[in-house]
């Protein structure tokens, strides 16, 4: 199977998907639930991290993230590289478009 494009991975995020956004300050990546999508913006959404917190008005298409359904990570920057980094972790298998780090 090919791998999924950017396109394909952004077009799966809904309300209540799991996801793992990068941060480069903290040089890891959190897990978060989606809340919702900001109107007449269709990948700009709102969610929770783990912690709590509330992030408003995230533009998946400029943030590197993970989808998360269960049994498959999928991984993908705004840079829509194309370097296939093959991984495995204890949720499942990990198919990603740019090299990172495994889920914790």
């Amino acid at each position: 199977p090919s791998e999924p494009t950017k396109e394909d991975l952004l077009s799966q995020i809904k309300i209540k998907s799991l996801v793992s956004v990068y941060w480069e300050v903290d040089d890891r990546f959190y897990n978060a639930k989606i809340l919702s999508r900001k109107r007449r913006s269709k990948h700009v959404y709102n969610l929770e991290y783990d912690d709590g917190s509330i992030e408003k008005n995230l533009d998946f298409r400029s943030v590197k993230f993970r989808l998360l359904d269960g049994k498959s990570v999928h991984n993908v920057t705004a840079t829509d590289a194309n370097e296939p980094d093959s991984s495995s972790s204890s949720s499942g298998a990990i198919t990603s478009m740019v090299v990172s780090q495994e889920m914790e």
